[in-house]
């Protein structure tokens, strides 16, 4: 199953490499030098801030290592291009 998911993500970076990313597009995010995807840890808290998720980094994908770009402010909005210092809200569907 992890194959079957790293092959459908090499496909769609394919697709998407030199396209600019959109608000309200759904990302995966991949750590550079480990190689593994960030996640949203569910059951935990940040320790930082108790109203968001912590997250870890995980050797497999799942639907946990989703997110959603939205904007940070209410100046963008869904289909948008996200641009050189916007600030971003990553959500976990």
């Amino acid at each position: 199953l992890a194959d079957a998911e790293n092959e459908d993500n090499r496909v769609e970076q394919a697709r998407q490499r030199g396209k600019p990313l959109l608000y309200g597009q759904l990302i995966q995010l991949k750590h550079a030098v480990t190689q593994k995807f960030i996640k949203a840890n569910s059951s935990v808290s940040a320790a930082l801030d108790h109203s968001n998720l912590s997250v870890v980094l995980d050797a497999d994908p799942s639907r946990d290592c989703v997110f959603m770009v939205l904007p940070r402010f209410r100046v963008r909005s869904e289909g948008d291009a996200v641009r050189v210092m916007d600030q971003i809200v990553l959500q976990s569907p």
